[in-house]
């Protein structure tokens, strides 16, 4: 039963009188007088009622909790009866709030001890002190000797003080205060936390009282539900105290398309204020906007985020607090309620996703009792300008997205149960009523609790590598094993440490860096993404490692890091959706009503205006962009969808709009994606965002509308993939870490990543193999619990596909090229279509893309086309996208730089302001490209901006239609010069002409033999310059005409999959073999595989498919294996039956499954051992069964005489060379997965016999 006050009206009776004589005087001197918030709080703690305080920022939440405990505090420190314990316990999420409560409860603490000393009273010491990771030993040891009366801690310390010797003093505790509930509640450490809460009640003397604070929530019965538990068959008793003060904001939308736009508008915000926090989306985009803005003479500025120490980010905080800075720039490290002084105004950079973001930040400033809390967010695109509107519309009325609660999360169980049975609450009755007091556990089961910890008590009879947690006496009581004790206390926590992918070239294997599983997660095979300014293509994951090689001339993706953009709530989605409805509406009447000009829609502006508080030039934007996509009837709702496509009738994109969420557009591109590979042996390319799904399909496949209306079993197959996704494999790494299979630390020293994915990689076979049992099922549910529920949404998916199906939802073809596809796909042109980045993440990044051209190529081709004007050798001229010149600062320094290195060298530098881009042209050339580009329009203002001149035509007269089309060539030709491979998406991008000349000069320039023209993966055309014919190499080569030269070479002459694993050993995956043999379909490739022609093969990192007649050649090349005779009997038993895992073969064997893993790892890496990976069991299972077990199998092949061997090897390297070469070592020995000392004896003896040449390579 739950009581719900009321804020309005007085209290009876004098507040002041009710509080020690010190404590008052201290709150009428500092206060006017008390909120009504605090009133009711008071009087419902002294009664003995738990309260969940919910009010805004700043309106004094943290005096209405502590008011009541330091009454209690000082009155028994004034009679002397203070007794040497914990009297209330402070949860805080953040360690940086726990220091500024203990510097907000120091003021007063010390006021009145000096009232007490003028007035001569005697008052005991209260003392305050804080508990948490960073506390010293000799703190923690003072702590066991003189208790703190008020204890500020964290969610994991206080686990850690339960499960140990300092819940002695904890069992005196009357009061519990958490605070930022709100924080806390949707994710797993929340749920920790409620857990903790029963089990503190549970030990302690007398049931201490709950103290919820919380901003602004959606639902504050839940919240409230959450913070009091579950007692027996009912709900506790609690009181939700809302408001007290009535908080006051003020917003205002402004639009800031261009990044020197951003930066002036936020210069002369900071002007007019005395002190600004900025909010950004990320980490990179603070560190940018700082950096710039100390460039304009800002210097009184720093960043702030969680990248930064401890120490510099509480350096920054004292600085704030005591005014000495203009501003400071932020992510989200200053969100919550740390107090930072005096702030005027916030601004928001881009969209802050959700309302109670925006409230949460934009609440820092004015931050005092009755004080306004401005905010200003700058909208950088038109799209951006409706989600805010709709978020800020929200915020205005105080609406707050929902949330949910993570329901029976096993991996957490397990945790506390653990820490349960150290602290001492052994018995499983007991463990049991605790949990189930926890709200997120109200439904628990005893009998399957039960059969957890059973399973727990015998982890070691499952595998050796396992270690036995608990004893299980008399089956009801728990006890955790010694050796454990350390384990749980070092491995304490749902903050699953951030396991970083190593990225590692293909051939040479070398590391170029790290990458964030969040983003490994989001990659397919074959996605290209940026790292360390070059661009690199997936091939494979294996482990904590991505194989990659470097590629030029593809779209790449930016990576982000954990956390830097949330997804957008369903609560925002559909107000969007009704913003769009009063849009379409507004603008359906304007048209009804007739009218002349453009006045008729003045009214209709000023309404949007007021309602979404946006500026003028806001609101224009925001009208243009809703009646330009109302003209291209491409205005998608809840209700109505948009289709589009976009590539014409016989290749192309095909769009799909709708205002949603991008867990459920990720699920329906999953989805399609799935049955385009199954259905048709397609490997969609597809690009999912909160507003729509894209996807590149070739002529003759069904539209994707056309699959969800005729396959209705089409939801299933995500499901059914589910535990192939490398999403699933993270997802239950983060389970078992927070159930402390995994370990972050152990015995004092940190786990290594290989030392965690070989313990990952066994646990993952057992849990698969069924060997956990019902541990197992419960940490496998609890990882597909959460993939369906952060990484996808597949309820939202299948309710869109039953919509089309059913026809509940209207489906409407847009007028293509609707403004939507640049907006919502920014980065995606009618060729191109990347998979599975948040187009959020890529608006807000500095260097957007635009046709295939991102910011690093064009930067490399501006640098050449400098050097080329100074050398007096033509440049083509460069075409700069505006998208991608107003999204990239460097880009803009960039330009700025050859303008004024032109003027240096005596060059005029002209250009040519297109609609939407900025053609650079070369000195001299002017008129020839002016003619090129006749009839094109042009926007003069554009190119003086950036400090060009506008081209005019010179005094040569008249041009002749030859000149241009040699100067097209030329360009070609020095474009490909520029790029190693010269996509066709990218030459459309940097020479916007019309598309038949470009053609016939590319025609002309093969015909000549002066370029080769390659058919991409995916159909897509690219042009790379030919090696020079004859030419042996020999002295020092470049290592761009080296790749090219191969390029060249390996790609021609394959028409069969024979002729392919020919010429490159083998294949590693289907999809392969699919997009480069066009005739090859997947019944004829399983009828390959199931005849055991290709045999998989460990091929160093990668599985590799290759001819069962080449498998001698393999061995050879890896020298000859050192086989001892479990070896020769493990390949006996293979050759006489297949089994499925190295458990099956220690049992023949009889042998450790550790050592006959190790067995069966050394017979695969040897080559005499075989495994199909999950891509044959993928192709070769059937619709709706089972899919077949991947079974190890002795390959046949031959261990060779040492010297014939040596033969073979030397045969087979001069083949290798012959089909691939030139190549390096390091590339020999990862092509092959060969030591590199052995490609080394090799190559010598080959050279020896004049047989291979030796050549350098520039640069190394």
């Amino acid at each position: 039963m739950m009581k719900r006050s009321a804020v309005e009206g007085n209290l009876e009776g004098d507040f002041w009188n009710r509080l020690d004589p010190l404590l008052a005087r201290y709150f009428r001197e500092h206060f006017p007088s008390p909120t009504e918030s605090q009133r009711k709080a008071f009087q419902a703690l002294e009664k003995g009622r738990d309260v969940l305080v919910v009010s805004p920022t700043g309106s004094g939440k943290t005096f209405t909790a502590f008011m009541t405990v330091l009454d209690r505090l000082i009155k028994e420190a004034r009679e002397g009866k203070l007794q040497p314990k914990t009297y209330c316990v402070y949860v805080s999420p953040l360690k940086a709030l726990g220091n500024d409560i203990r510097k907000n409860l120091t003021e007063p603490l010390q006021s009145v001890y000096r009232y007490a000393e003028e007035e001569g009273t005697e008052l005991q010491e209260i003392r305050v002190s804080i508990r948490t990771g960073d506390t010293l030993l000799s703190e923690r040891q003072r702590h066991l000797r003189r208790p703190p009366h008020i204890l500020i801690t964290t969610p994991e310390s206080l686990v850690l003080m339960l499960s140990s010797s300092h819940r002695e003093y904890l069992k005196g505790v009357k009061y519990v205060i958490v605070d930022e509930l709100h924080s806390l509640m949707p994710n797993k450490r929340g749920t920790m936390l409620s857990v903790t809460l029963e089990w503190l009640e549970r030990i302690a003397e007398e049931r201490p009282l709950r103290i919820g604070l919380s901003a602004t929530i959606s639902r504050p019965r839940m919240a409230l539900r959450f913070l009091l538990g579950y007692s027996g068959s009912r709900w506790k008793f609690g009181e939700i105290i809302e408001g007290g003060i009535e908080k006051q904001y003020s917003f205002e939308v402004r639009y800031t398309p261009s990044w020197n736009d951003l930066l002036r508008e936020i210069g002369d915000v900071i002007n007019s204020h005395k002190v600004t926090i900025i909010f950004t989306g990320a980490r990179r985009e603070a560190e940018e906007i700082s950096y710039y803005l100390k460039g304009m003479g800002f210097t009184d500025l720093y960043p702030h985020h969680g990248s930064l120490s401890r120490e510099v980010r509480e350096e920054v905080e004292t600085l704030l607090k005591r005014g000495e800075l203009k501003a400071v720039v932020t992510s989200t490290s200053l969100e919550l309620g740390i107090d930072i002084g005096e702030v005027d105004v916030v601004v928001q950079v881009s969209s802050p996703v959700a309302p109670s973001t925006l409230l949460q930040r934009v609440g820092r400033a004015g931050h005092r009792l009755g004080g306004v809390s401005k905010g200003i967010i700058m909208a950088r695109t038109p799209h951006e300008l409706l989600e805010i509107s709709a978020i800020v519309e929200m915020a205005s009325r105080g609406e707050i997205e929902d949330f949910s609660i993570p329901e029976e999360p096993w991996d957490v169980a397990i945790q506390m149960i653990t820490g349960m049975a150290i602290g001492g609450i052994s018995e499983l009755k007991d463990i049991y009523n605790v949990l189930r007091s926890a709200y997120p556990f109200r439904r628990v089961k005893f009998s399957r609790l039960k059969a957890i910890v059973e399973d727990l008590a015998s982890l070691s009879t499952l595998s050796p590598s396992l270690i036995n947690r608990f004893e299980l006496t008399d089956g009801r009581r728990v006890t955790v094993k010694r050796g454990f004790h350390h384990i749980f206390y070092t491995n304490v926590g749902t903050i699953v440490p951030d396991i970083k992918y190593s990225v590692y070239t293909s051939s040479p294997s070398k590391k170029v860096g790290e990458l964030s599983g969040e983003f490994v997660e989001r990659l397919s095979r074959y996605d290209v993404f940026m790292l360390g300014g070059k661009t690199y293509q997936l091939l494979e994951t294996r482990g904590r490692r991505v194989i990659v090689r470097e590629v030029e001339g593809l779209l790449a993706l930016a990576p982000r890091w954990t956390g830097e953009v949330p997804s957008r709530p369903k609560d925002v989605a559909e107000t969007l959706s009704k913003v769009l409805i009063w849009l379409k509406k507004s603008i359906e009447e304007v048209l009804a009503n007739g009218g002349e000009g453009g006045e008729r829609w003045q009214p209709l502006l000023e309404k949007i205006r007021r309602r979404f508080y946006l500026t003028e030039e806001a609101a224009q934007q925001m009208f243009h962009y809703i009646l330009s996509l109302y003209n291209h009837n491409a205005i998608p709702t809840a209700g109505r969808v948009i289709y589009e496509r976009v590539g014409g009738p016989h290749r192309g994109s095909f769009a799909i709009y709708h205002p949603s969420t991008l867990p459920a557009m990720r699920a329906l591109s999953h989805i399609l994606r799935f049955v385009y590979r199954r259905n048709f042996g397609y490997l969609a390319r597809t690009s999912a965002s909160d507003d729509g799904v894209l996807l590149t399909l070739p002529g003759g496949l069904p539209s994707p509308l056309e699959i969800m209306a005729k396959e209705e079993y089409v939801v299933e197959v995500l499901k059914e993939g589910l535990r192939e996704e490398e999403a699933y494999s993270i997802r239950l790494r983060d389970v078992l870490f927070r159930s402390q299979f995994l370990l972050k630390s152990y015995r004092g020293r940190n786990v290594g990543p290989r030392k965690i994915m070989r313990d990952f990689q066994n646990l993952k076979a057992l849990i698969d193999s069924g060997a956990l049992k019902e541990v197992g099922r419960a940490l496998k549910e609890e990882a597909e619990k959460e993939v369906l529920s952060r990484t996808y949404d597949l309820q939202s998916a299948r309710s869109f596909i039953e919509g089309v199906r059913e026809e509940l939802l209207e489906v409407a073809e847009a007028v293509p090229p609707s403004p939507l596809l640049k907006e919502v796909f920014s980065f995606v042109t009618e060729e191109t279509a990347v998979e599975e980045i948040t187009p959020r993440v890529k608006r807000r990044g500095p260097d957007t893309a635009e046709g295939g051209v991102d910011a690093d190529i064009v930067k490399g081709l501006l640098e050449s086309f400098l050097k080329s004007v100074k050398s007096g050798d033509p440049p083509a001229p460069i075409n700069l996208p505006l998208s991608l010149l107003k999204g990239s600062a460097g880009l803009q320094r960039d330009v700025e730089m050859l303008v004024r290195e032109l003027k240096d060298a005596g060059k005029m530098p002209q250009a040519l302001p297109l609609e939407d881009s900025l053609l650079i042209l070369p000195p001299g050339l002017e008129d020839i490209w002016m003619q090129a580009f006749r009839g094109a329009e042009v926007k003069p203002d554009m190119a003086k901006e950036m400090g060009f001149v506008l081209a005019t035509p010179g005094k040569r007269g008249r041009v002749e239609i030859t000149e241009v089309r040699e100067a097209l060539r030329r360009a070609i030709l020095w474009y490909s010069s520029r790029l190693s491979l010269l996509k066709d998406s990218v030459l459309g991008t940097l020479l916007p002409i019309d598309i038949k000349e470009l053609s016939d000069a590319v025609s002309e320039l093969e015909e000549s033999g002066e370029l080769y023209i390659m058919e991409l993966p995916g159909g897509e055309r690219a042009y790379v310059l030919p090696p020079e014919r004859g030419r042996a190499f020999r002295g020092a080569i470049s290592l761009k005409e080296l790749n090219r030269y191969r390029f060249c070479r390996a790609e021609r002459g394959i028409e069969t999959l024979n002729d392919y694993v020919e010429r490159f050993w083998g294949f590693h995956s289907p999809y392969e073999v699919f997009c480069r043999l066009p005739g090859m379909t997947p019944p004829r490739l399983v009828e390959l595989l199931k005849a055991e022609e290709f045999l998989p093969i460990v091929w160093g990192s990668l599985t590799v498919y290759t001819h069962r007649g080449k498998l001698g050649k393999v061995i050879a090349l890896r020298g000859p294996p050192s086989l001892g005779p479990l070896h020769r009997r493990a390949l006996r038993i293979l050759q006489m039956r297949r089994i499925s895992n190295h458990w099956e073969l220690g049992r023949h064997l009889k042998l450790l499954s550790k050592r006959a893993e190790d067995i069966l790892t050394f017979l695969q890496e040897a080559g005499l051992v075989t495994r199909p990976d999950a891509f044959y069991r993928e192709l070769t299972a059937k619709r709706g069964q089972l899919k077949p077990t991947l079974l190890f199998t002795n390959t046949g092949g031959r261990v060779l005489e040492e010297d014939d061997q040596e033969d073979v090897a030397r045969e087979a390297l001069l083949e290798i060379l012959g089909n691939l070469g030139p190549l390096g070592e390091k590339e020999i020995s990862s092509l092959l997965g060969m030591d590199s000392g052995r490609v080394r004896v090799l190559l010598h003896s080959l050279i020896r016999e004049n047989k291979v040449e030796v050549a350098m390579v520039e640069g190394g």
